[in-house]
């Protein structure tokens, strides 16, 4: 789900629905099963473009929620990548 959102981040303006499965590198089914609970939960909003094909957007509680995941990533995996560069950190 992390890598839709952040996909999602990367094109503010939206982005259909295959071209986000592919870059977010999930099967469809996973895919489809990863969008509704985002979806539901607020985190995106699907919606008709011009040409009445659906588009992606992230919402503002998406970025959020993309933000607060990336951050406490980063305090898992950031001790980790210091002491293999004898960082002090």
């Amino acid at each position: 789900m992390v890598r839709i959102l952040e996909v999602l981040r990367r094109n503010p303006k939206g982005i259909r629905k295959t071209p986000l499965q592919l870059a977010a590198g999930v099967n469809y089914t996973v895919f489809s099963r990863y969008l509704g609970r985002l979806a539901e939960r607020g985190l995106v909003i699907v919606e008709n473009d011009e040409e009445m094909t659906e588009r992606v957007k992230l919402s503002d509680r998406g970025a959020e929620a993309l933000q607060f995941l990336v951050s406490g990533i980063e305090r898992v995996v950031r001790p980790t990548i210091d002491k293999r560069t004898d960082r002090v950190g």
